[in-house]
């Protein structure tokens, strides 16, 4: 009886991160590229229970940071390269 459980509950939830993945992704359009899944759910946690415009706002300023931080990261790896 006990492994019937827990086939049927490791079918339950490969059946719900599967139908997860299927979701809208927050891509801007169609020339950015597919954020990660981990991106997509701390975004999703910040903005659980906020009204349409908070969760604009801070979605907003949540990918200028990544895309500040990401541009940072990348001058840094040029005058890495540069240097050498």
């Amino acid at each position: 009886m006990k492994r019937k459980i827990v086939i049927f509950l490791a079918a339950a939830l490969i059946t719900a991160v599967a139908s997860g993945h299927a979701q809208v992704t927050t891509r801007l359009n169609a020339n950015t590229p597919k954020e990660p899944f981990m991106t997509r759910m701390a975004d999703w946690f910040a903005t659980a229970g906020k009204t349409q415009e908070e969760k604009y706002i801070t979605l907003k300023n949540r990918r200028a940071a990544r895309r500040i931080k990401n541009a940072k990261r990348e001058i840094a790896r040029k005058k890495r390269q540069l240097g050498k």
